[in-house]
């Protein structure tokens, strides 16, 4: 197979590796970008393994493989997205296309792209970036800022994505990137128990002042998780009142 030539000519000969894969490149994009990309996620980075990263980053359709389940599993994902977020300058970028471009997308690939958002939200990963001299930070702080935006609009078509493992990820997304009482109140009104459970989830950590309110109408929700997520919410504001043991044994 291409992935098995590749990591075969990756350990024994980087001369004919780097030909090898350029050519294949320029001939069958597809193919050997989902092995390039299934490469990078089980091998360790060397040499070989800078040139897939490389020519990777100078393409914009390198994303569709990452975010295939059928290709990596999450962590493999997470793995792969994090290399090229440190090391294509345009990663967020790309990122915010696929999303906007979320028609195309299945609904397993759409959900894995939607767990990989943790990485524009973590600023740790960010601070990478910065720290490897890639962006300026006036100009990591403006693409950032723009991201933001591209993705809280894609994060709000999709909270009405038709399906549900869809509508709950983006609607928790949503919350964690515009954390206003208006948001989680327009998600708290969706018949779907997993969007109003995963709206209060997204409040856990967030700065909302009336959140603990928010958390105690909410143990009154139907929906079990709701009323889970909700105590778990009072427990980290502090507020064991209702059901201490329940919180104790939650977190």
């Amino acid at each position: 197979s291409v992935e098995d030539l590749l990591a075969t000519f990756a350990s024994t000969d980087l001369d004919r590796f780097r030909r090898f894969f350029r050519a294949l490149l320029e001939t069958a994009p597809e193919q050997v970008i989902g092995s390039a990309v299934t490469h990078l996620a089980k091998h360790e980075i060397g040499e070989a393994e800078r040139y897939i990263i490389v020519l990777l980053g100078m393409r914009n359709d390198y994303f569709p493989a990452i975010i295939d389940p059928d290709r990596l599993d999450l962590d493999q994902a997470r793995r792969v997205a994090a290399v090229m977020l440190q090391n294509d300058p345009n990663f967020l970028v790309k990122y915010s296309a696929v999303l906007d471009a979320s028609k195309a997308l299945d609904p397993p690939s759409l959900v894995r792209a939607l767990d990989l958002l943790s990485m524009v939200h973590d600023s740790n990963a960010l601070t990478e970036r910065r720290s490897s001299r890639q962006i300026p930070h006036e100009e990591l702080s403006d693409l950032l800022f723009e991201t933001r935006s591209v993705l809280v609009t894609c994060l709000g078509n999709l909270a009405a994505h038709a399906d549900a493992r869809v509508r709950s990820k983006a609607v928790m997304w949503l919350c964690r990137f515009r954390p206003s009482r208006k948001t989680v109140d327009r998600q708290l009104q969706s018949p779907d128990g997993r969007v109003r459970a995963n709206a209060i989830e997204a409040m856990w950590n967030l700065g909302i002042p009336e959140k603990q309110n928010i958390f105690r109408q909410s143990l009154s929700d139907s929906y079990q998780r709701v009323v889970a997520n909700a105590l778990v919410g009072l427990h980290y504001c502090g507020d064991e009142s209702c059901c201490p043991g329940a919180c104790a044994a939650r977190c």
